[in-house]
């Protein structure tokens, strides 16, 4: 059986594309890599010296691509500062709600979590519990 190769997309390596994202944190913002999207933010050296997350296919060549990030295996997501990271689509409800709860605070994100996902913010696995911390963190 042939193993596949990875190969990278020219969506991720393109330089406007990494040199945009690098220039937005730069400014302030915040910015989210979604499943491979990492690659992006990586490649953008917002990674480096950060705590991160990616998807379980990539892990091991995210780890040897960029040895001086902390890549952390079995998190939805991570947040480091503004710097966010996920394993991928299926972490975009818990990270979005956290979102929420960092712009908006926590009492909007239980709110907008328990209306939207018609279900209290207590029972929600991950970031939006009465029990987290204040602050935007990682799951």
């Amino acid at each position: 059986m042939a193993i596949r190769q990875r190969t990278a997309s020219p969506v991720t390596t393109g330089p406007k594309l990494i040199a945009w994202v690098a220039a937005q944190a730069r400014k302030g913002a915040t910015v989210v890599g979604v499943c491979d999207g990492v690659w992006v933010l990586a490649r953008a050296g917002l990674l480096e010296g950060r705590e991160a997350t990616g998807h379980w296919y990539s892990f091991d060549d995210l780890r040897k691509a960029y040895p001086k990030t902390q890549w952390l295996r079995n998190k939805r997501y991570v947040a480091d500062g503004k710097v966010v990271t996920t394993t991928g689509v299926t972490a975009t409800i818990p990270v979005s709600f956290a979102l929420v709860e960092a712009i908006e605070g926590r009492e909007n994100g239980f709110r907008r979590a328990d209306r939207d996902l018609g279900a209290p913010a207590d029972g929600i696995p991950g970031p939006l519990t009465r029990r987290a911390t204040p602050s935007f963190h990682s799951c």
